[in-house]
């Protein structure tokens, strides 16, 4: 197997290049002398034992509308020592030098003084909408009126949502409500449970507030006089047109029999909400409890959910797994076994999920247990195997050998295609915000422009996209951007 296909055109200028091998091979006779582009490009070889993949990576953009020819030669030997019996070649064409036309959407979008972070970008009644935290503790919703953008709700934590400054708030829209899930304590009135962060929902449909649902209660287990309370955070939402929102979070099981926290699922109405039993994935008799951290949910065409966790490992404390399960409001059923594993607890990314089609796509960052570098993957559940196969060959990266970490991804299908939005950072600057859509004929990901902060002097985190099915199709990514001190929110587009 071969990445860019043999044929392939409008390859990505920024493109690597991979062969798969099927056998073991000596990484020792792989190098840029037995793995060469023609014409002849500057770059560096890798060979990953386990998945016997070699990478060239060009040092630098390669030529655009060029035919290159990708050869691994007769010097490169199997592990036992074995010559190769014939070169093998294959080739492609780059893409045009034209970069895709994203522009800003109006300025700034959220106030000065503070700072604004973990954005999501919504579509609600035809108009973009992001809503992202703010000054640590307040959640903002912010609307486009098609000139400038302006406040479009009041906080509805009161101010007293001091824990999201550990859990992100949550969005989601159905195409015509916009629809928050967060975790905060210490309100008042709440007895014992005001020392605990607390799980709400909360509907907004364009009336100027925010309506919290649930009948106004918490949709996290609530607090227990005998037992007593347990912080829930880490909340996740998901929306389907004519349905009711879907939420997740993670949360310790007080009144189960271990004490290790597991991933809770809810689908939330405005006067009540149907709570699931606690799912573990990793807990097993007799050895340590484990703990469930940075879940994601996604609901399908049919209405069934998908609930992503990360889980600490049965017996390797420093390994933790990520887990997809199907909830069809009953049931919790396994699909499929450890999507990755992670060496890095303090740095997981929340998993995005996609559905194109019939398959079902989750994105992560991996971070190895040797420097704990983190990558940006992408994989599509084998229904037949059973398997979580690699979308690509390798990570989705915009660098090639200047490549250090990448983290926040965010994965939706648009107009039918795969669009991936991540966070990047070379061995010198970043991170940059990147997007990359999925080119299924090229079998390749292939860069939607280039770095798309406002200003690339500037750090930019957490791309959240959105897209717009409409008269004029429009890709949108909204992220946070260092520019004057202060994390802020801004907003791009592109015409697809």
């Amino acid at each position: 197997m071969t990445s860019p296909l043999n044929g392939a055109t409008d390859v990505s200028r920024s493109t690597a290049v991979a062969v798969v091998f099927n056998e073991a091979m000596s990484a020792t006779t792989i190098t840029t002398s037995s793995f060469s582009l023609t014409p002849s490009v500057a770059g560096s070889v890798s060979y990953n034992t386990n998945s016997r993949t070699a990478v060239f990576l060009p040092s630098a953009a390669l030529a655009a509308l060029t035919t290159y020819t990708a050869t691994v030669s007769t010097a490169c030997q199997d592990a036992a020592g074995n010559a190769m019996t014939a070169a093998h070649t294959w080739s492609f064409t780059t893409a045009a030098a034209t970069a895709p036309g994203w522009t800003s959407l109006g300025n700034q979008v959220s106030p000065a003084g503070a700072e604004s972070e973990d954005p999501t970008m919504l579509i609600v009644d035809d108009s973009p909408v992001v809503g992202y935290r703010h000054a640590s503790y307040e959640v903002h919703l912010y609307q486009w009126s098609g000139s400038a953008w302006a406040s479009a709700a009041a906080d509805p934590s009161g101010g007293d949502a001091n824990s999201s400054i550990y859990h992100a708030p949550a969005f989601c829209s159905d195409g015509s409500n916009a629809y928050l899930a967060y975790s905060h304590a210490d309100d008042s009135g709440s007895g014992g449970a005001a020392f605990y962060d607390r799980v709400f929902v909360h509907q907004w449909t364009g009336s100027g507030s925010w309506s919290i649902m649930n009948g106004g209660a918490e949709v996290s287990v609530p607090w227990d006089a005998i037992n007593g309370g347990a912080d829930a955070g880490e909340p996740a939402i998901a929306c389907l047109a004519g349905s009711d929102p879907w939420a997740t979070w993670e949360e310790l099981d007080v009144l189960g029999a271990g004490s290790d926290s597991g991933l809770w699922a809810a689908q939330v109405s405005s006067g009540s909400s149907a709570r699931s039993t606690v799912l573990s994935r990793n807990d097993v008799v007799d050895l340590y409890d484990t703990s469930v951290r940075t879940v994601g949910v996604a609901v399908d065409s049919s209405g069934t959910v998908y609930a992503a966790q990360w889980e600490s490992h049965q017996t390797d404390q420093d390994r933790t797994d990520l887990y997809v399960t199907t909830y069809n409001g009953t049931t919790f059923t396994p699909l499929g076994g450890v999507v990755t594993l992670d060496f890095d607890v303090n740095n997981l990314s929340k998993p995005s999920m996609a559905f194109l089609g019939s398959d079902v796509y989750i994105a992560y960052t991996f971070a190895n247990n040797v420097d704990y570098t983190k990558d940006v993957y992408v994989r599509r559940y084998n229904s037949g195997g059973g398997t979580w196969d690699l979308v690509g060959v390798g990570p989705v990266s915009a660098f090639g050998g200047n490549h250090y970490d990448s983290a926040n991804p965010d994965l939706i299908a648009a107009g039918g295609t795969l669009y991936l939005a991540w966070e990047e950072s070379d061995l010198w600057d970043g991170p940059f915000i990147y997007v990359a859509r999925w080119d299924s004929g090229g079998s390749q990901w292939v860069l939607d422009g280039d770095k798309l902060n406002v200003d690339t002097a500037n750090q930019a985190m957490d791309p959240s996209l959105a897209f717009h099915d409409s008269t004029v199709d429009y890709l949108y990514v909204a992220f946070e951007e260092n520019t004057d001190g202060w994390p802020h929110i801004f907003v791009k587009r592109k015409q697809l």
